[in-house]
């Protein structure tokens, strides 16, 4: 495969190109064939518009696929596919308005500057323009996006440090709450036993008291305080069980409370949580917010440098060839809808024989002059006069030929 173009061994014959020049022409919006046959010395212009087109190609390729490799998590060859699928449509609208539309533009233009007036309609400049500020909006927009998902990439691990932080702290915060209320539990469970001996210890005394005076043990009053006893020992008794059921499983209810809560259950790693994380981390270092901006500007320039490279048309014979076969079109096209021409050709000289140039004179009554001192002006044929000068559209000076 040849690279490069290369003279044959006869200068006149045309060049060979290789597949990559042939098809960085045909990217810069020219027909390569047409350019081999008629404008050699375009080559090397339109390899260069080429390149620049084919370099913002792999850029955008190379970001869009490491961008969407970033967000996904992972590797994956389609995310790459579809990275350059993007990217190659960026380059195949691109192609279209700033090529292969402009060479048109541009031979118009150098046809005016060589003294060939041709207006461009007014609509076709309004829809330049407008597309142009379209794109150059865009390839901005694009640039900044792409200049904060690269922070992103670059930033990666303190993103990630600065986002478990946030989610430790979100953990404490919730940790403390869960954990004040089971140790609230456990203070009016001890509370509860407290309260609970005490009553237990009062009926003992009184019973004690009473056995101490000698009462019978048979007795009723006796009798009712030993069952209350009985009573308040077994709610003692569960009271204690309760509370240290709350004290032993007091870290396993703050780990299951915890993970019930929906704040702390899973850690927020999307983009939105990733740019909070990044602007707390340039907030914090005005260094790192400075190089972020840079990032911003840089990516916008190489996103912006392709577009104002194209918008500077080299001047080549190729658009002005292109140019004229498009006038050379229109006007052949204008032909068919001109009606013949009943009284004959246009050209006086080549009428019959024999025919007075002003047989159409009503003073001589279709012979000789009334005045042999006047000249006779040839009167023209009917039909619609040429828009464009024959000798502008073939490229010689001088008066049009004859039809």
């Amino acid at each position: 495969m040849k690279d490069t173009f290369f003279r044959p061994k006869s200068e006149n014959d045309p060049p060979e190109l290789g597949v990559f020049v042939f098809l960085l022409i045909y990217i810069a919006g020219a027909d390569p064939d047409f350019v081999i046959q008629k404008c050699r010395e375009d080559i090397g212009k339109l390899q260069a518009m080429g390149i620049i087109a084919l370099g913002a190609f792999l850029y955008n390729s190379t970001i869009f696929g490491a961008i969407a490799i970033h967000l996904a998590g992972h590797a994956d060859f389609s995310l790459l596919v579809g990275g350059m699928a993007l990217a190659g449509y960026i380059l195949a609208t691109d192609s279209y308005i700033f090529f292969r539309c402009a060479h048109l533009i541009s031979g118009f233009e150098q046809l005016a500057q060589s003294g060939l007036e041709i207006a461009v309609p007014r609509k076709v400049q309004k829809m330049v323009r407008r597309m142009l500020t379209i794109r150059l909006a865009q390839s901005a927009s694009l640039g900044l996006i792409v200049g904060l998902m690269t922070s992103l990439v670059i930033y990666s691990s303190d993103i990630r440090a600065q986002i478990e932080r946030d989610h430790l702290k979100e953990i404490l915060g919730t940790s403390r709450q869960i954990s004040d209320q089971t140790d609230g539990n456990i203070k009016r469970a001890t509370d509860s036993v407290s309260a609970a001996t005490a009553i237990v210890s009062q009926l003992i005394k009184q019973i004690n008291g009473k056995l101490a005076r000698g009462v019978n043990p048979a007795n009723a009053v006796l009798h009712a305080l030993e069952e209350r006893r009985t009573t308040e020992e077994n709610k003692l008794a569960s009271l204690k069980g309760e509370l240290s059921r709350l004290q032993n499983g007091r870290n396993d209810k703050l780990r299951a409370d915890l993970a019930d809560d929906p704040t702390v259950a899973h850690q927020n790693m999307g983009v939105l949580a990733e740019i909070n994380a990044l602007e707390e981390i340039a907030g914090n270092d005005w260094k790192i917010g400075f190089i972020i901006f840079l990032i911003e500007i840089v990516a916008v320039g190489f996103d912006l440098a392709a577009i104002l490279a194209k918008m500077n048309w080299l001047p080549t014979t190729y658009s002005v060839l292109m140019a004229r076969e498009y006038l050379e079109r229109m006007e052949r096209v204008v032909s068919q809808f001109v009606p013949p021409f009943p009284d004959g050709p246009d050209d006086p000289d080549d009428r019959p024989a024999g025919i007075p140039i002003n047989d159409n004179d009503p003073f001589d009554g279709g012979g000789q002059a009334a005045n042999d001192n006047i000249p006779l002006t040839p009167k023209r044929g009917r039909g619609r006069p040429r828009k464009y000068p024959s000798s502008a559209i073939n490229g010689s000076g001088g008066t049009p030929p004859d039809e």
